[in-house]
């Protein structure tokens, strides 16, 4: 698997499996990942929907993060990047930061955490969603103190579940992991178009 969106390349080959691995297979891969993570997404919406009273203020959140997917992440990664954004995160990034119980700040932003984790293992622009959390924690209005535990329980619970995969490749699966596009960040301009190779994550 390749570093870079290990659990995502992992994900990509099981379906393609589940497809036979034939020749024309990759590509099918590609359409049926991607309908199956546009309903995972869809779905996070209508969570966060019913959770918050379908309130107006969420309703304009959840109108910008269908838009996000391919504002930000579809173009230059149109197949993999839905799998990096979790419309589900953020809200309860929220409840965990305005929440005044200890008990139900943690499991709120050990939520956040995990779900930005698991988002960075299929693939490494979730670690963007990782950051941005991690900063508007250490920025929150609260006590240095409280901003710190609260810091760091996301980033223990969001870096857990980017990481702990690898055990599973290691010890459980006996794969090996390559760099891949971790070493970098790869990026194209504008109006340039790109054919990548249909099944490459198989090498």
């Amino acid at each position: 698997v390749r570093f870079h969106f290990h659990l995502g390349g992992y994900v990509l080959n099981l379906v393609d499996r589940a497809l036979g691995s034939t020749d024309s297979s990759p590509q099918s891969a590609f359409l049926v990942t991607s309908w199956l993570m546009g309903g995972v997404f869809l779905m996070g919406g209508l969570i966060v929907a019913v959770v918050e009273g379908w309130s107006a203020h969420v309703m304009r959140y959840l109108s910008l993060s269908l838009a996000a997917p391919v504002m930000l992440f579809f173009f230059g990664y149109r197949e993999l990047g839905y799998f990096s954004l979790s419309i589900a995160a953020f809200p309860l990034l929220l409840r965990g930061l305005m929440s005044e119980e200890e008990t139900s700040r943690v499991k709120y932003l050990g939520g956040a955490g995990a779900l930005h984790g698991v988002r960075a293992a299929l693939h490494g622009f979730g670690l963007v969603s990782l950051g941005a959390s991690l900063v508007a924690t250490v920025f929150s209005k609260a006590s240095f103190r409280s901003r710190l535990g609260n810091a760091t329980t996301v980033g223990l619970w969001g870096f857990t579940a980017y990481l702990i995969w690898l055990v599973g490749y290691f010890l459980v699966l006996g794969v090996s992991v390559k760099a891949g596009h971790a070493t970098g960040i790869p990026f194209r301009r504008l109006v340039e178009g790109t054919s990548p190779s249909i099944g490459w994550w198989r090498q």
